[in-house]
Protein backbone atom coordinates (compact mmCIF):
# COMPACT_ATOMS: atom_id res chain seq x y z
CA UNK A 1 0.00 0.00 0.00
CA UNK A 2 1.25 3.35 -0.93
CA UNK A 3 0.23 4.66 2.72
CA UNK A 4 3.40 2.51 4.07
CA UNK A 5 5.98 3.37 2.12
CA UNK A 6 4.86 7.62 2.94
CA UNK A 7 4.64 6.38 6.25
CA UNK A 8 8.18 5.05 6.61
CA UNK A 9 9.26 8.34 4.84
CA UNK A 10 7.85 9.53 7.65
CA UNK A 11 9.86 7.44 10.13
CA UNK A 12 7.73 4.65 10.82
CA UNK A 13 9.33 2.68 13.18
CA UNK A 14 11.15 -0.79 12.47
CA UNK A 15 8.40 -2.61 14.42
CA UNK A 16 5.79 -1.70 11.91
CA UNK A 17 7.71 -2.69 9.32
CA UNK A 18 8.10 -6.16 11.19
CA UNK A 19 4.69 -6.40 11.81
CA UNK A 20 3.83 -5.80 7.86
CA UNK A 21 6.45 -8.68 6.97
CA UNK A 22 4.53 -11.05 9.52
CA UNK A 23 1.01 -9.96 8.67
CA UNK A 24 1.02 -8.98 4.54
CA UNK A 25 4.52 -9.57 3.20
CA UNK A 26 5.14 -13.42 4.65
CA UNK A 27 2.00 -15.17 3.34
CA UNK A 28 1.69 -13.56 0.57
CA UNK A 29 5.28 -15.06 -0.33
CA UNK A 30 3.83 -17.93 1.09
CA UNK A 31 0.75 -18.28 -0.99
CA UNK A 32 1.75 -16.89 -3.67
CA UNK A 33 5.78 -17.36 -4.15
CA UNK A 34 7.19 -20.40 -2.53
CA UNK A 35 5.41 -22.88 -4.60
CA UNK A 36 8.21 -21.91 -7.02
CA UNK A 37 10.58 -20.01 -5.35
CA UNK A 38 11.05 -22.89 -2.01
CA UNK A 39 12.72 -26.24 -1.80
CA UNK A 40 16.12 -27.71 -2.76
CA UNK A 41 16.29 -26.12 -6.52
CA UNK A 42 13.87 -22.70 -6.23
CA UNK A 43 13.32 -20.90 -9.31
CA UNK A 44 16.06 -18.46 -10.04
CA UNK A 45 18.06 -19.91 -7.10
CA UNK A 46 15.74 -17.61 -4.97
CA UNK A 47 14.26 -19.64 -2.24
CA UNK A 48 12.00 -16.58 -0.70
CA UNK A 49 10.44 -19.54 1.81
CA UNK A 50 13.99 -19.15 4.00
CA UNK A 51 13.49 -15.28 4.56
CA UNK A 52 11.65 -15.68 7.68
CA UNK A 53 12.52 -12.16 9.23
CA UNK A 54 12.71 -8.72 8.15
CA UNK A 55 16.51 -8.87 9.13
CA UNK A 56 17.13 -11.72 6.62
CA UNK A 57 15.61 -9.26 4.09
CA UNK A 58 17.61 -6.57 4.57
CA UNK A 59 20.78 -8.75 4.43
CA UNK A 60 19.81 -9.97 0.90
CA UNK A 61 17.80 -6.74 0.07
CA UNK A 62 18.95 -6.48 -3.77
CA UNK A 63 16.70 -9.84 -4.22
CA UNK A 64 13.29 -8.39 -2.84
CA UNK A 65 13.88 -5.19 -4.82
CA UNK A 66 13.66 -7.24 -7.70
CA UNK A 67 10.83 -9.11 -6.38
CA UNK A 68 9.49 -5.93 -6.28
CA UNK A 69 9.98 -5.28 -9.18
CA UNK A 70 8.64 -8.17 -11.11
CA UNK A 71 5.51 -7.84 -9.09
CA UNK A 72 5.13 -4.13 -10.27
CA UNK A 73 5.61 -5.17 -13.83
CA UNK A 74 3.21 -8.23 -13.64
CA UNK A 75 6.00 -10.29 -14.52
CA UNK A 76 5.78 -12.73 -11.62
CA UNK A 77 4.13 -15.35 -11.19
CA UNK A 78 4.49 -16.19 -14.71
CA UNK A 79 2.01 -17.28 -16.86
CA UNK A 80 -0.65 -19.22 -16.65
CA UNK A 81 -0.18 -19.11 -13.08
CA UNK A 82 -3.07 -16.92 -11.70
CA UNK A 83 -1.97 -13.65 -10.55
CA UNK A 84 -2.33 -12.47 -6.81
CA UNK A 85 -4.72 -9.83 -6.28
CA UNK A 86 -3.42 -6.62 -7.43
CA UNK A 87 -3.94 -4.59 -3.92
CA UNK A 88 -2.07 -7.56 -2.43
CA UNK A 89 0.80 -7.67 -4.61
CA UNK A 90 0.92 -3.12 -4.16
CA UNK A 91 1.04 -4.09 -0.35
CA UNK A 92 4.49 -6.18 -0.91
CA UNK A 93 6.14 -3.96 -3.52
CA UNK A 94 5.37 -0.53 -0.86
CA UNK A 95 7.02 -2.51 1.94
CA UNK A 96 9.65 -3.63 -0.06
CA UNK A 97 9.90 0.43 -0.75
CA UNK A 98 9.58 1.78 3.06
CA UNK A 99 11.95 -1.23 4.20
CA UNK A 100 14.41 0.66 1.60
CA UNK A 101 14.03 3.28 3.01
CA UNK A 102 14.32 2.95 6.66
CA UNK A 103 17.72 1.52 5.61
CA UNK A 104 18.82 4.55 3.86
CA UNK A 105 17.93 6.96 6.99
CA UNK A 106 19.83 4.37 9.17
CA UNK A 107 22.74 4.74 6.67
CA UNK A 108 22.40 8.64 6.92
CA UNK A 109 22.31 8.76 10.38
CA UNK A 110 19.06 9.86 11.14
CA UNK A 111 17.53 8.34 13.88
CA UNK A 112 13.84 8.77 13.20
Amino acid sequence: MLALAAMAAAGTPHRLLEQQFERTVRPFVMQYCAGCHSGHTPAGQLDLKSFTSIEMVTADFPHWALLAERLSAKDMPPKPLPPPPEEASEQVTAWVHAVRAEQVKKFAGDPG
